[in-house]
C-alpha cells in the first residue's frame, strides 16, 4: 500500500508510474485545500497525518529538491516512515548500480555502468546518466537531460530539461543547470546556471 505526498502535478505522475509498479494506492496527503479527490483517488488529510496510517509506504510527489527535502525531513524529525522507491518496468540500466529510497525513475531512462543515485531524487522522462555517475540526495533530473560519465551532482541539484553535462564534472549543492544548458565546468552551489556554454545567472536560497 502506497501514499504520495503531494496532490500537484508532479503527484499525477508519481501516481501513474506507481500504477505501472503495480502499487495499492490509497490515496494522498496533501497541505492545500484544494480536493477532496485526486486521480480518483482521496486526499486523506495534511501531510502530517502521515503518523495515521499504519501498514503503508511514502512516496514525496513533489518536483522541487528544496520542497521535497523539507518534506522529508518533517516526516523523519516526527517518526519513522517506510519510504518506497518506484521505477518504471521501461528503465534500463547497464548493471544493478545503486538506486536510494524514495526515489522516483520515470520510463525510457537509461543508466551506464555503475550509476549512484541517492535518497528521494527524481529522475524524469528519458534521461540519460553516463558510467560512474554519482546523483546525490534530493535531485531533480528533468525529462530528456543528458550527463556524461564519471558526473557528481551533490545533494539538491537540478538539471533542466535538455540540458547536458559534460564528463567528470561537478555540480555543487542546490545548484541548478536550466533548460538546454551546455554545462562544460562545475558549478559553486546555489547558482543557477543558463546557456551554452552554461554561466552563472542568478543565486538561489542555500540548499539544506
Amino acid at each position: 500500500k502506497l501514499i504520495i505526498l503531494g496532490a500537484s502535478g508532479h503527484g499525477k505522475d508519481v501516481f501513474c508510474i506507481a500504477e505501472a509498479c503495480g502499487r495499492e494506492i490509497v490515496g494522498f496527503l496533501d497541505d492545500a485545500d484544494r480536493y477532496d479527490s485526486f486521480m480518483g483517488k482521496p486526499v486523506l488529510g495534511k501531510i502530517d497525518d502521515w503518523h495515521q496510517f499504519e501498514d503503508v509506504r511514502f512516496i514525496v510527489g513533489v518536483g522541487d529538491p528544496r520542497i521535497r527535502s523539507r518534506i522529508v525531513s518533517r516526516l523523519e524529525s516526527s517518526g519513522k516512515p517506510i519510504w518506497d522507491t518506484l521505477i518504471h518496468p521501461s528503465f534500463e540500466r547497464f548493471n544493478a548500480g545503486v538506486v536510494g529510497e524514495g526515489t522516483v525513475i520515470m520510463p525510457g531512462s537509461i543508466f551506464a555502468a555503475d550509476v549512484s543515485v541517492g535518497r528521494h531524487c527524481v529522475i524524469s522522462l528519458s534521461v540519460t546518466l553516463g558510467h560512474d555517475d554519482r546523483i546525490g540526495d534530493f535531485c531533480t533530473l528533468a525529462p530528456k537531460a543528458t550527463v556524461s560519465g564519471s558526473v557528481t551532482c551533490e545533494p539538491g541539484v537540478e538539471i533542466g530539461t535538455l540540458a547536458a553535462v559534460r564528463q567528470g564534472l561537478t555540480l555543487s549543492a542546490g545548484s541548478l543547470l536550466g533548460m538546454g544548458g551546455i554545462l562544460t565546468k562545475s558549478t559553486d552551489p546555489n547558482q543557477i546556471y543558463i546557456g551554452n556554454p552554461a554561466k552563472p545567472f542568478k543565486e538561489l536560497p542555500e540548499f539544506v
